[in-house]
């Protein structure tokens, strides 16, 4: 870690949290981060390979940066990419105050009582003095550009002081686990990473090349064959979207015509995908580099996922999707996160009971000795839960359930970071919330109306949209590292150190940004669905156990006694016991039999909406790869690697010359450019 590459890497970072959410809500460009695979971050790291290192390099060759030094430039925006976007602040803000505004119009609330129930500092408190100033320049702003003076700082900074702690502590603590399940991953079980593998296409360099201007793969003709066409078409099509006369080049294959061939599928879940298949550039060129058996997974996925539900409507089996709650769908996918969180710890438990011996104090007798970051690492993990736990339990959760609540995040990050470890899916959108499964299981009696509105109100905030959560990027970071020879435990603090600042920069930006330009209200999902679902979910709650007789019981009872009320909803958890079994099943099989073509990530992703528009890519790709190796073998096929990395670069330069130029447009004209997005938004 040199001082030059340290010093613009932070500067990235904080460009990234200071202007992402300004990019993703008001210009509303392609997300900077939007997924595991960020295109403002690993597009930065192309446009030094490709502009700034040649230059560099034709002026002095020790200008250049090195392996190491790109790899940082990557690997410190890393760890703040989740707070900007999605990850955090997209939802924060507007969850702790629109509640109340859209309490004002829902007579059903009203009747309830519903907001009574919460806790009055977990929230911006309005009151006939301070509606305007807080809540009315909220939604319209006050026709500045961005007014830090405008905030009424002195009604924010109670739910502030509570949340922005709460969401830090709960971090650090991801940081820490994956700092544990790292080594074994990346050494014992050797994952393939591939989001690491493409920042290390990018960064190595071969000196034997004849090239003067470019190295390692750049200087491969095949990346340029992969790269220009892919930015040709995402050019003209980026010109179609500001001027609508010029010419269209489609991405999806529409084959809805068929639909009337198909009438039952056609009205399963998802159908619509399997009728309108899209191409994703970067999805076909990371299937390339992945197991077959991975993609051929991914890639059926829709299908299979089609003939299930086709199979429960022709039995009569009803099928929800209450991602606020506790639908079918919901203890499908919570089954199938179990039995994988199961298979890790199962999978390393001689390595993981090590580490945890290690961390109490036994002297560690194995044969090779532990990192002491993974030792480390474990202790302030245990650390950092408890105060999480103790932060929860003291804001109306109780011990029990707060535990419960931590115990959740932690599976629930901790299966995504295998997901994208293993399978390269960068766009992972589990499909359930912790309070819905909890829901689920013993019913909202058994929990309390204010223990479960405060539940409701912490899966939101901490994961109501984990498309871009931090240990994914964390565990990537770790992976970089190790193959620039990049210390974890100094690295780790630095992670911890940047996530404060980003955490009260960023927050301090959005809000200026909200009170000056008014909150985004075309972000439809953050303004206006997230904070009306708590309620609407919390409130449909209240009315079932009113109903039951229970409400009264409920409300007086203590933790432990309201147990005797545990009322769980059968279907949910019939449905969670078979993803489990489906999951436990596929990966036997898996295991048993060498040649058995499906991986039990299917039942981890299926019914989520990055697969449906992923899924046909993933079949592509695994079709290319498999016609590259039948007909051309392993060498063509090794050589064929730097024309899919050239494909991903066209896809991160498409994206980031629209992105520029929405940004430059916004600037002159003050009005808010054509939408070009490269991923799903």
């Amino acid at each position: 870690m040199s001082f030059r590459s340290i010093v613009l890497g932070l500067i990235l970072a904080m460009f990234l949290v200071l202007s992402g959410h300004f990019n993703d809500a008001y210009i509303s460009q392609t997300y900077m981060v939007g997924n595991h695979f960020p295109i403002f971050i690993i597009g930065s790291l192309l446009l030094f390979v490709l502009l700034i290192n040649p230059v560099l390099r034709l002026i002095k060759k020790s200008f250049c940066f090195s392996k190491a030094e790109l790899a940082m430039l990557v690997i410190l925006p890393l760890s703040v990419a989740a707070v900007p976007g999605s990850g955090f602040l997209r939802t924060f803000t507007p969850t702790l105050i629109m509640p109340s505004n859209y309490y004002q119009m829902t007579p059903a609330w009203q009747k309830n009582d519903a907001i009574s129930y919460l806790p009055k500092n977990l929230t911006v408190q309005l009151t006939e003095e301070n509606e305007e100033d807080v809540m009315g320049k909220f939604l319209q702003g006050t026709g500045d550009k961005a007014s830090f003076k405008d905030v009424p700082w002195k009604d924010w900074i109670t739910p502030l002081s509570i949340w922005l702690p709460l969401f830090f502590i709960v971090m650090v603590a991801l940081i820490c686990f994956s700092m544990v399940l790292h080594r074994q991953w990346a050494s014992h079980e050797h994952l393939v990473y591939p989001i690491s593998e493409f920042v290390q296409y990018l960064t190595v360099e071969n000196d034997s090349s004849k090239n003067k201007y470019f190295r390692g793969i750049t200087a491969q003709k095949l990346f340029w064959y992969g790269l220009i066409p892919v930015l040709i078409y995402h050019v003209i099509n980026g010109i179609h979207v500001w001027y609508p006369d010029f010419i269209l080049i489609p991405r999806s294959i529409n084959l809805t015509a068929l639909r009337e061939l198909f009438p039952n599928l056609a009205g399963v879940k998802d159908s619509w995908s399997l009728f309108r298949p899209e191409i994703f550039f970067t999805v076909i060129a990371f299937a390339y580099f992945l197991p077959s058996d991975i993609t051929l997974s991914l890639g059926s996925t829709q299908i299979i996922g089609a003939w299930f539900s086709l199979l429960l409507t022709t039995y009569g089996i009803t099928v929800t999707n209450k991602y606020f709650g506790a639908g079918e769908y919901q203890g499908l996918a919570f089954g199938a996160y179990v039995g994988l969180f199961g298979m890790i710890l199962f999978t390393g438990r001689a390595y993981y009971s090590r580490v945890a011996m290690a961390a109490f104090g036994k002297k560690d007798k194995g044969e090779k000795p532990l990192e002491g970051s993974s030792v480390w690492g474990f202790r302030i993990f245990i650390l950092a839960s408890l105060v999480a736990i103790a932060i929860l339990a003291n804001i109306g959760l109780g011990w029990l359930y707060a535990t419960i609540l931590m115990f959740l995040f932690v599976l629930i990050f901790t299966v995504m970071s295998r997901i994208c470890a293993e399978t390269g899916l960068f766009f992972i959108q589990p499909n359930w919330l912790p309070s819905g499964i909890l829901l689920g299981f013993i019913g909202a009696a058994a929990i309390g109306p204010t223990c479960l509105v405060v539940m409701m109100m912490v899966s939101v905030i901490l994961c109501v949209d984990p498309r871009e959560s931090l240990m994914p990027f964390i565990i990537n970071s770790f992976k970089i590292a190790d193959d620039v020879k990049v210390k974890r435990g100094p690295l780790s603090g630095m992670f911890m150190a940047l996530l404060a600042i980003g955490l009260v920069a960023g927050t301090i930006v959005v809000l200026s940004l909200q009170y000056g330009k008014g909150v985004a209200l075309s972000d439809y999902w953050a303004t206006r669905v997230v904070p009306q679902e708590i309620f609407k979910q919390f409130s449909a709650a209240l009315q079932n156990i009113s109903a039951d007789g229970t409400l009264e019981e409920s409300k007086t009872l203590g933790t432990f006694a309201r147990l005797s009320l545990v009322k769980p909803n059968t279907s949910f958890v019939g449905f969670a016991i078979t993803g489990l079994i489906f999951f436990l099943t596929f990966a036997f099989l898996r295991i048993r039999f060498s040649k058995w073509p499906l991986h039990p990530i299917i039942f981890l992703v299926w019914f989520s909406f990055p697969i449906s528009r992923f899924g046909f890519s993933f079949f592509v790709g695994w079709l290319i790869k498999t016609m590259i190796v039948k007909l051309g073998g392993g060498d063509t096929y090794q050589r064929n690697k730097s024309f899919m990395v050239g494909m991903i670069a066209g896809d991160l330069l498409g994206g980031l010359i629209f992105m520029f130029v929405g940004f430059i447009y916004y600037l002159v004209t003050g009005d808010q450019p054509s939408r070009f997005q490269i991923f799903p938004g």
